[in-house]
């Protein structure tokens, strides 16, 4: 994928997501913050459920900087969110 590692500068990381969280989940509390190039929810193989984390690509780093200054420490389903910038993959 040409684009991943321009993607990975403007993406960020969630965890202490709930079990029940589906993609679009993810895209409904981070679209009103710019443009969504790529959401990789982890997602259990046996049970299809989520395993508490999630990464999404912003088309700009700004958009990116202000959902995690946002969202950060948000309430979600009784749970806190935590969101920083994903730390860049060794591949």
């Amino acid at each position: 994928m040409p684009s991943r590692g321009k993607d990975e500068n403007n993406t960020i990381r969630i965890t202490n997501l709930p079990e029940e969280t589906q993609d679009s989940d993810i895209r409904d509390l981070f679209k009103d913050f710019g443009r969504i190039t790529r959401i990789f929810l982890a997602k259990d193989k046996a049970t299809g459920n989520s395993k508490g984390f999630a990464f999404v690509s912003f088309e700009m780093r700004e958009n990116a900087q202000k959902a995690i200054k946002v969202v950060n420490g948000h309430g979600y389903n009784n749970l806190i969110l935590s969101v920083e910038w994903a730390r860049p993959s060794n591949n």
